[in-house]
């Protein structure tokens, strides 16, 4: 009997020198992985802060390659050797915006449609009511589009030469002036068309009305 206690006792000294090494490798494993939790969350957070870094570093680097190339097409239009014109890479809202957003496009500006498919009255009237000069094209646009562009009294032009620079542009303003002139003689008579087809349209409407009004 006495050698069954003292082997129980053996036992549970046995036992609990064993829960206290499991408690102990329990807490130093605790330990571990909140250890190893912090070190994910802050390489997650270094490398969050390394990506950011990156993209100021490149917006910066952006900044300063744009107003280099605006200060150079600023000394060619100070110089007289070209108009400053402002890329637009396709003839959406969205393409727009981000001209907006980047550059900004205000009243007389002169800008170049890189693509000018898929544009519709909408888009159009966005420029038209920035109060834009003109618009160079490459390719033809929509007829809502040059509609809208002729009611705004904008200027489509096309075959005009112009000097590229990254996202800026140049035209010589005496090529300028000459597609400019071109364009508002066309417009010109284009109205001077519509103006005798509407007094036409209303001289036949009085005619129907007066035959209307015999019979």
């Amino acid at each position: 009997m006495q050698e069954l206690k003292e082997s129980n006792s053996v036992k549970d000294r046995n036992i609990a020198e064993m829960e206290g090494r499991i408690s102990k490798l329990k807490k130093a494993e605790s330990l571990e992985l909140r250890k190893q939790k912090e070190i994910r969350i802050r390489d997650t957070e270094i490398s969050r802060l390394n990506t950011e870094l990156k993209k100021s570093q490149q917006a910066l680097q952006d900044s300063r390659h744009h107003i280099k190339k605006l200060k150079q097409i600023r000394k060619k239009e100070i110089k007289g050797e070209g108009l400053p014109v402002k890329v637009v890479t396709a003839f959406t809202k969205e393409a727009i915006q981000q001209t907006m957003d980047m550059y900004g496009i205000k009243k007389g500006d002169v800008l170049l449609l890189e693509d000018s498919s898929g544009g519709a009255a909408g888009t159009a009237a966005i420029l038209v009511e920035a109060g834009i000069r003109a618009v160079i094209v490459k390719d033809d646009i929509s007829h809502a589009a040059n509609d809208a562009f002729f009611q705004g009294n904008v200027a489509v032009l096309k075959n005009v030469v112009v000097h590229r620079f990254d996202d800026f542009a140049t035209v010589e303003p005496k090529v300028l002036e000459q597609a400019l002139s071109a364009w508002e003689e066309d417009a010109k008579k284009k109205r001077r068309e519509q103006e005798h087809q509407h007094l036409a349209s209303m001289l036949d409407e009085y005619r129907s009305e007066r035959r209307r009004g015999l019979a």
